[in-house]
């Protein structure tokens, strides 16, 4: 009988695990199509089961294994599907990408798989068309300078 109450008292204090935190990568912004090969120019992460009053800092590792962006968010914000994305742009580079959970506050030198701090993690490959070669913002100086030269040659014909 002592034995059955030793055992109810640990099953009883003994705590449920709850489900691993985890990360997922999507091709739309819905995140409904699932995806690990990316060819467009943006990644979008779905992340679930994280322990809501704690912060933790996700972090895109590059092909390289370069921090390529960064940020905190708590675990309420990231299992209402936060807003985790990565939008692709020089001097990013294809390869293996990856998206990794970390506790608060601990700031890695390099991607390390081996990393115990690594919390939750999705790996996902980029192909060489994912990464425009020229940013928006080059692209839209280029073609305002040619309209400019065009004007200035059509105007130097008309003199």
């Amino acid at each position: 009988m002592k034995y059955l109450l030793l055992l109810l008292l640990i099953l009883w204090t003994t705590p449920v695990s709850a489900a691993a935190p985890t990360l997922a990568t999507y091709s739309d912004s819905a995140r409904t199509v699932a995806c690990s090969d990316f060819t467009t120019n943006t990644v979008y992460i779905k992340s679930g089961s994280f322990k809501v009053p704690t912060v933790y800092r996700i972090i895109f590792w590059d092909g390289a294994g370069d921090n390529v962006s960064q940020q905190d968010l708590t675990g309420a914000t990231l299992n209402a599907n936060a807003t985790l994305q990565h939008h692709f742009v020089l001097p990013d580079g294809p390869g293996t990408w990856h998206c990794v959970a970390y506790p608060d506050g601990y700031q890695p030198t390099c991607y390390d798989p081996s990393d115990s701090n690594i919390v939750a993690e999705c790996t996902f490959a980029v192909q060489p068309g994912a990464i425009p070669e020229f940013s928006d913002v080059i692209a839209g100086v280029a073609v305002a300078g040619m309209c400019l030269m065009v004007f200035w040659i059509m105007r130097r014909r008309v003199r």
